[in-house]
Order: C-alpha cells, then sequence, then structure tokens
C-alpha cells in the first residue's frame, strides 16, 4: 500500500510501549499521551499512553520541527522570575509593555507573566517570590480561562529538523481495516500486524446519534473514551459516566466491537457547527482607563469616565454625557467601550445616542465609498491568474548564509510568506512589508526578487529619489555577486544613450532586475516579461504615478516596503485583504541609538566626538529660513569640516546631488530640514542633532532618528529645546526619549498615536479621514472599518451567474495577441472581463490592459474597445436577466430572449443604441 493512500483514523489499542499510531495533527500528542520510546530516550509532551500525532500520515517521510529547547513550569515549582524572562528573550519571544496579543509576545508586570503561545491562547504564569503558584490558558478570542498544573514552553529559535521516519522506532498507520508499518519491518511488528488484521473499525457517526446509543454501550461493556476540549465538555462526559481525555480536536470518533471500544467527541451531540471565530479588536487599555479620561460607548457616544461604584451588589462604570447625565455600565460590559482618541476635549454627546448613531452612519458610508475601488481591485487581481514561481531554495539558503545580519524571528516570517504568496498561489501578490528603518525590509524583497529572476521573470524595483535608488542597486549587485541575473539601473543620473540601451535589453529579456526612480513606471510596457514590481515608500510618490502603480498591481505581483507604522487592530480589520508583514525587531548586531536632551553649549563636545571617529554627522532643523546660520555658526567652530544643506524648496537635482555627496563620504555635516528623513541607509552617520525638537511630531522625531544607526556602531541622537516651552510639549520630549530607550518594539505607531492624542490626527490621516476619526473616536473607527470589511468579503469570492449571456454580432471583438501576447495572461482577463459586475469593473479591466501593455497609452485597439463594448453589453444583460441578443449583420436591429419573451428592437447607432435602452431600463441603484 502505497503511503499517499493512507486515511489518518485514530486508533487506540494495547501494543508495546514502542509503538506508535497515527492520528490527524502533532496538537494531539501534547493531550491525548506521548511517553514515548524513540531510539531508547523518552520524548514526553504530557503523561500518557504512547501514542503520535502527525498532521498527515502521507508525509511521514517528510521532516518536522522538533524544538531543541523548552522550558517546563509546574506549579510550586522553585524558579526565579530572572530565570524565566532570560529563557523568554533569548528564544525569540518578543516583550511588551502591557496585554500581549500577538502569537510570540509577552509581558511581565509585577511577578505574572503572559505569553502568547498561539494566535488566541495566552499563558498567565503567577510567582510568588521565586515559586510558580499559579498557572492558567486563556482563550483570549472565547474569554475562558482554565488552570493548569503544569506547561511546556517552547523555544521559537532553537527548533531543528528531524525525518519521522529516522527518529521513531515504529510508525504506524491504520486505513480501512488494515494496519501498516512503511518503515520498520522487525519481527515484532509484523507479529503485531497479523494480531490486529482482522479487527473491524466503524465510524462512530454512523452508529451513535446522542445519549441513549452511549448509554447502551456502556451496559454492554464497552470501554467508551470521551474525547473533551474544555471543562464544560468534561462536566457533560462525566455525566455519561464515560473516561475523557483532553484533545483539541477528535477527527474521527469511532468504535472496535471486538474490543468493545470506543472514542467519541462532543460533536456526535452537537447539531450545530462551531462557527469560525473572527478576529477581535482587543479591548481598552485598562491603563489608560483612569478617571476623567474621555472614552467612546458603542451605542450612546463620547463621554467622560467617572469611575465606578458598587450598587445592588453589582460593579457599575459610570460614564458622565452631556448636561451631566450620568450612564451606568456594568463592569462585565467593558467592551462596549474605547479610549477616545481625537481632538482635545471633544464635545459630549446626548445620552441616548441618536447624534452618535448619525455619526457612525456618515463615518460606514465614507468607509464604503473608500473601499469600493480597492474591493474591485482586489477581485480583478484574484481573477488574473499565472504559474506559481520555482522555489529556487538553493539561492535562498545561499542568500541567507550570505547575509551579514542573523535573520530575525520577524524577518524569516515574512520570507515565508513572501515564498507562499510568490510559489503557492496562482494569482497575483500583493504584500506589504511594514517596519520601522533598518529592520531589513530590502533583503526580504532581494529574496523576492532571486525567487522571480530564477523562474525568468523580471523584477521592477522603483524607489522615490535617485539616491534610495542608488542604495538599492548597490545592494542588489553586492548580494547577487555569484548569480548570473542581469541588473540595470534608471534615473536622471543615467546617460541617454546607456538609457536606450537599458531598454532595449529590457525589451528582449535580457535584464532580469531594473532598478530606478518613477522612470521605470515610464517603461513598464517595454518589459518582455514582468513577473514583480517592489514600491518603496509608495506613499511618496505623487498622484498620478500611484494611479499607475494600482493599474499595474493587477497583473504582476507586487510588494510594497514602507517604514509607515500601522496599528495593531488596522493590521487585523484588514486581514484576508491586504497581506501584511510586519517586522519588528531589529538584527542582533546592529548598533544601539542613545537618544537624550543636550543643552545647546554642549553641541560641540558631541559633534567633535563623532568627527573625531570618523563619522558624520545630521543636522535637522524645522525652518528652512534657520539653516543658513546654523551652517554658520558649524563653519566657524569646525573650519576644516565640509558642511552642506538641504531643503525641501531646492530643485530635486541639488537635494540629491548632496545627499549623494554625503553618502560618498564628500560632506561631513548635513544640515537639513525634515527632508532628511528619505529612508536612507548610510552606515557612517552616526550622529544626528534635532533643534527644535518640540516643533516636530513624536512620529517625525522616530523618523529622523532612525537616519543614523544603521550599521554596527553605535548612534547618538541629540534633542535640543529652548528653557522656556510649555511642560506639555516637554512631557511630550521626554515621552519620546523613554519611549525610544526603553519601550518595547513596534513603537513606531504608539507614538502616531501619542502624535494623535497630542497634536490631532492630521499628522497621520487625510483631512477628510480625519474628521471622521475625530467625530467617533480613533478606535471606533477602525472597528467599524472591520465591519464594513466583513459585509463586503463576500464580494471577493467569485460568484456563480445563473446564466452566461450570449451575444452575436458581427464585429471583431477580442484582447489582441499582439498587445498581450502571453495566453495564460490574456485568458485570465478575459475572465476577468466575464466576472466583471459593473461597466466600471470592465473600464478599470481595460485601463489595467493598456497601462501595462500598450506603449502608447493614448493608441487606440479597435478589436479591444469592441470586446469592452461587448462586456458591458453582458453586464446590463445580466443585471436585466437578458439571455440573448442577436444583432443583424447591418446592425439595424437586435432579437433579443429575456425572462419575459423575445423581442425585436430597431437601432439607429447599433450596439450603442441598445445599450442605451438597457441603461434607461435599469431600476435605481442596481
Amino acid at each position: 500500500m502505497k503511503l499517499a493512500q493512507i486515511s489518518a483514523i485514530p486508533f487506540i489499542f494495547d501494543v508495546p510501549d514502542s509503538s506508535i499510531f497515527v492520528f490527524r495533527n502533532k496538537e494531539e500528542a501534547k493531550f491525548f499521551s506521548a511517553s514515548l520510546t524513540i531510539k531508547g530516550k523518552k520524548f514526553s509532551y504530557f503523561p500518557g499512553d504512547g501514542i503520535l500525532v502527525l498532521d498527515n500520515p502521507s508525509k511521514l517521510s517528510d521532516f518536522f520541527q522538533l524544538p531543541q529547547n523548552s522550558l517546563h513550569l509546574e506549579e510550586q515549582m522553585k524558579i526565579k522570575p530572572e530565570y524565566i524572562l532570560t529563557f523568554l528573550v533569548k528564544n525569540g519571544y518578543s516583550r511588551v509593555s502591557f496585554d500581549p496579543y500577538e502569537e510570540g509576545d509577552f509581558s511581565l508586570v509585577g511577578d505574572v507573566f503572559e505569553i502568547v503561545i498561539k494566535k488566541g491562547k495566552k499563558i498567565r504564569i503567577e510567582l510568588f517570590f521565586d515559586v510558580v503558584e499559579k498557572i492558567y490558558l486563556i482563550h483570549q478570542d472565547e474569554y475562558k480561562i482554565e488552570r493548569l498544573k503544569s506547561f511546556r514552553i517552547d523555544s521559537r529559535t532553537d527548533v531543528k529538523s528531524v525525518k519521522v521516519s529516522d527518529y521513531f522506532e515504529n510508525v504506524f498507520c491504520f486505513c480501512k481495516g488494515e494496519l501498516c508499518d512503511e518503515h520498520s519491518k522487525k519481527t515484532q511488528s509484523l507479529k503485531l500486524l497479523e494480531e490486529v488484521l482482522s479487527l473491524k473499525i466503524l465510524d462512530a457517526k454512523d452508529f451513535l446519534k446522542g445519549k441513549e446509543n452511549i448509554e447502551e454501550l456502556l451496559s454492554k461493556g464497552y470501554e467508551i473514551i470521551f474525547v473533551v476540549r474544555d471543562s464544560y465538555e468534561e462536566e457533560f462526559a462525566k455525566g455519561l459516566g464515560t473516561k475523557t481525555k483532553r484533545a483539541v480536536n477528535l477527527p474521527y470518533p469511532f468504535i472496535i466491537p471486538e474490543r468493545k471500544f470506543a472514542v467519541v467527541s462532543f460533536e456526535l451531540f452537537s447539531s450545530k457547527k462551531k462557527k469560525e471565530t473572527k478576529p477581535k479588536l482587543p479591548p481598552i487599555n485598562l491603563e489608560e482607563l483612569q478617571e476623567g479620561t474621555y472614552v467612546v460607548h458603542k451605542v450612546h457616544g463620547i463621554g467622560i469616565f467617572r469611575g465606578t461604584t458598587i450598587e445592588y451588589g453589582r460593579e457599575f462604570l459610570k460614564i458622565e454625557y452631556k448636561d451631566s447625565a450620568m450612564l451606568y455600565i456594568r463592569a462585565e460590559d467593558i467592551s462596549l467601550l474605547h479610549k477616545y482618541i481625537g481632538i482635545d476635549n471633544p464635545p459630549l454627546d446626548e445620552l441616548g445616542g441618536k447624534t452618535f448613531a448619525l455619526r457612525k452612519k456618515r463615518v460606514k458610508q465614507f468607509i464604503e465609498r473608500q473601499l469600493s475601488h480597492f474591493m474591485r481591485a482586489i477581485a480583478l487581481r484574484r481573477a488574473i491568474k499565472r504559474p506559481p514561481y520555482f522555489r529556487a531554495d538553493d539561492i535562498l539558503s545561499h542568500l541567507s548564509q550570505t547575509f551579514l545580519f542573523e535573520e530575525t524571528p520577524d524577518q524569516k516570517k515574512a520570507i515565508e510568506e513572501i515564498v507562499e504568496d510568490l510559489c503557492e498561489k496562482d494569482y497575483p501578490a500583493d504584500r506589504i512589508i511594514i517596519g520601522d528603518s533598518g529592520v531589513g525590509k530590502t533583503e526580504i524583497a532581494l529574496r523576492a526578487s532571486a525567487i522571480c529572476a530564477y523562474s525568468g521573470k523580471q523584477v521592477a524595483f522603483i524607489a522615490p529619489t535617485t539616491p534610495l535608488a542608488l542604495q538599492h542597486h548597490m545592494t542588489f549587485k553586492q548580494r547577487f555577486y555569484d548569480f548570473p541575473f542581469e541588473i540595470a539601473m534608471l534615473s536622471r543620473l543615467t546617460p541617454e544613450k546607456e538609457e536606450k540601451e537599458i531598454i532595449r535589453k529590457i525589451r528582449e529579456g535580457k535584464i532580469d532586475i531594473v532598478i530606478g526612480t518613477h522612470k521605470v513606471l515610464n517603461i513598464l510596457p517595454y518589459f518582455k516579461n514582468l513577473g514583480l514590481l517592489i514600491i518603496d515608500e509608495e506613499q511618496r510618490f505623487g498622484v498620478s504615478h500611484k494611479e499607475k502603480i494600482n493599474r499595474i498591481r493587477a497583473t504582476c505581483d507586487v510588494i510594497s516596503l514602507t517604514a509607515t507604522p500601522i496599528p495593531r487592530t488596522l493590521k487585523m480589520a484588514l486581514s484576508g485583504l491586504k497581506d501584511i508583514s510586519i517586522i519588528k525587531t531589529k538584527p542582533l548586531n546592529r548598533g544601539t541609538i542613545f537618544t537624550t536632551l543636550i543643552p545647546e553649549k554642549n553641541l560641540k563636545d558631541v559633534i567633535e566626538y563623532e568627527l573625531a571617529r570618523g563619522g558624520q554627522v545630521i543636522y535637522v532643523f524645522p525652518f528652512i529660513s534657520g539653516l543658513e546660520s546654523i551652517m554658520l555658526k558649524l563653519a566657524k567652530i569646525f573650519p576644516t569640516s565640509r558642511i552642506s544643506s538641504i531643503h525641501g524648496k531646492m530643485r530635486p537635482k541639488d537635494i540629491e546631488d548632496i545627499i549623494l555627496a554625503f553618502m560618498y563620504g564628500k560632506v561631513d555635516i548635513l544640515v537639513a530640514t525634515k527632508i532628511v528623513a528619505l529612508g536612507l541607509d548610510i552606515p557612517n552617520a552616526n550622529t544626528m542633532v534635532i533643534e527644535r525638537a518640540d516643533l516636530f511630531g513624536l512620529s517625525e522625531l522616530y523618523q529622523l532618528r532612525g537616519r543614523v544607526g544603521r550599521g554596527d556602531k553605535d548612534a547618538f541622537c541629540y534633542l535640543v529645546i529652548p528653557d522656556n516651552i510649555s511642560q506639555k510639549s516637554k512631557t511630550r520630549i521626554e515621552f519620546f526619549i523613554d519611549s525610544v530607550n526603553f519601550s518595547d518594539d513596534n513603537i513606531g505607531f504608539k507614538l502616531s498615536l501619542k502624535d494623535l492624542e497630542m497634536r490631532g490626527a492630521g499628522n497621520i490621516f487625510g483631512k477628510e479621514q480625519t474628521g471622521h476619526i475625530y467625530s467617533v473616536g480613533f478606535d471606533l473607527y477602525i472597528e467599524i472599518l472591520q465591519e464594513v470589511i466583513e459585509s463586503m468579503k463576500e464580494k471577493l469570492e467569485l460568484k456563480k451567474v445563473d446564466f452566461e449571456p450570449y451575444v452575436e454580432i458581427d464585429i471583431p471583438a477580442f484582447i489582441p495577441k499582439w498587445l498581450v501576447d502571453d495566453p495564460i495572461v490574456r485568458l485570465s482577463f478575459y475572465r476577468a472581463f466575464a466576472m466583471a459586475e459593473s461597466e466600471d469593473d470592465v473600464e478599470e479591466i481595460k485601463k489595467v490592459i493598456i497601462e501595462r501593455f500598450s506603449r502608447d497609452e493614448k493608441e487606440i485597439y479597435q478589436e479591444l474597445e469592441n470586446f469592452v463594448k461587448i462586456s458591458k453589453l453582458k453586464v446590463l444583460m445580466r443585471k436585466l436577466k437578458v439571455y440573448s441578443a442577436i444583432f443583424s449583420k447591418d446592425l439595424s436591429y437586435v432579437d433579443i430572449e429575456s425572462e419575459k419573451g423575445k423581442v425585436r428592437i430597431p437601432l439607429l447607432n447599433g450596439i450603442d443604441d441598445f445599450m442605451q435602452i438597457m441603461r434607461k431600463s435599469l431600476p435605481e441603484n442596481a
């Protein structure tokens, strides 16, 4: 019997301890058992009977991941908190300040650890001095808590690949009445096979329908094991008089009549399918809920938290509304509240929520309008098909080994997600990589480029400025030095003759990777076989460039890189629509950036120190008018240093020339406005001075600070503020310094939110969106966004239509081969046209084709125009349930058949006439 044919059916039986049987997934081993005999060693998850669980018995020869390092904890065990903390940090867990939510995050508050071991599952460890007092398993999405006697924390980084067949002495699979051993041919095993071959095993679902059947089997002397997942199911099982075992899931309940043995689960007694749990927004942070805090109630709107009170034996939260009206909310209903993040001192709502309901309705309508175009683009992208790329494992392995920094867990995860996007999915990827400066986003783009080029496709990498493009080009040339990839660069620095030669080679497919500025966007139609488009800091491109990018992204794989932070709640809201990878952790051997306030009189010493160690200095000031005086002052103090300045009013060419000079070490001190936060990577610039730091937003300061500390040297960011600034401004700067020096990962968005609270949302979001955020508060805005997305997700599925309209007309109508020569891509566009739900959808698909493949956007392709008309006509026919339309040869009439019957319609202007008639027949809002 071939292993691939084996179906995993659970099997429990009295067998020698060295035998191992196959179940559905590894998780079950942790609960079903596993004191397994493995080459003479004990391999234990929890006490049990000696059973292994695998995810797929057809992959028994494959490798599985076995943690090499773990920490076992049990109640009353003596252990120092410092030891647990050190283990977590060294084994791939990320510390956060409070309420960990993402997998791999943990917090330590007092003597209590909370560790998210798996999405939706959190372990809480309570210590009393050096003793483990209590261990809890918290189901975050279901709000359930279970107490455990012990738990094992596995390493997230120290993992070894182990081959099942080499590691276990005996591995058995059960299939259709046969027990077979594909990996071990020992005599003992063969005897065991002979013993059990005659056993008949039945599917319990066919025989057990409820409580009565269980009682009947028990009366016949059956041993019944009830697999339970929680305390409720355990109590239910005990009420039936059965034995219980804990497990994540029982895929196949079964009965062995000859042995009077059965294994059942709660599913046999429940007719309802368990609903798939949607990711929930994290509850309000209790640390932020202080008396006097502005909050938002989902029904009543904006109010002020006035503390708690005990009434009628229950605790209530008091919320003050307009005209001193007071709302009492039961403490258990705290999930109805969000902290208000928006403007200072917002007006209070009237209790009852009438005006608030209207504001929420407007917000929802605004979000729906914003998302409609986005949803069409997603549907189009998923309609376009392309074959998966080759995995290029050898190249990826080499790139990993030659990477100068050790890959962080976040980087590894992002790379795995990119590989899955490109090599396992059959529609174009559209993933955004988010991470602070210096976390290694470019390396991930580089790995994706390797996969694409290895598969014979071309890569286009665009950056908003020439210096950035130049840096990426240098990185790619260096990292791909050992590979036969042809890499070119296009920017304003490229000579005209060389540019023409590069475009010629792109047309012929002789260049694999092209890196450049928006110039690359203009030549995308010339690519012979474009596979991947990489965009660095897309938000820095102009409107026309963004429109081009949005049309092109449906026809090829797209990866966007950005340092603009994103809130966890927004990431959750966009899940399923936008593929997002977040990199929080910097490589281990990156230098530390020390941030501090400094008096102006000490600036000479700190700049002198940096110049003395051969480094460069960036000096930032908020106003163009002050740059010249700063340069004169620095020139007097450092007469031998080379000093230049840049600001946003200069010609782009002049800005780039000075930045390039700074990159090449021809400038020692660069004086600039915030324009310097361009995303440059200059490892030799390790001191930054920000004068009048109080006039910058916190997120702006954070982005500026990220320009130093790009190499392995320690870096310094010095903030200068006047003595007479307000206490609020001083507090904000102190908050920034404490956050960046001592806080946890992913601080970027926390600073943005602090800006939103203290300076307004206009610094983060557009003006129109900002107004809507102010009206309901940021958190509720995100929740409404999530609700809208959930309601619109069904539009992503391919809808089945009751019929496909038939159109017969004597005009040439097709997608020209000379325009789209790849047959797979061309057929994908036909499929996209067939799926179009509106005339706007059809027009958008046409624009994508022209933008992507036409070298002259103004050129008219009559065959394509005719096909577009017919596609729009079919959209109208579907809406009006017109099954067929047969036009006369001279287009003077059309015979149609609909649910109302057949009719002939005379026409003056052919198909255009008929389409106009159809549009007028549409009901409103159709």
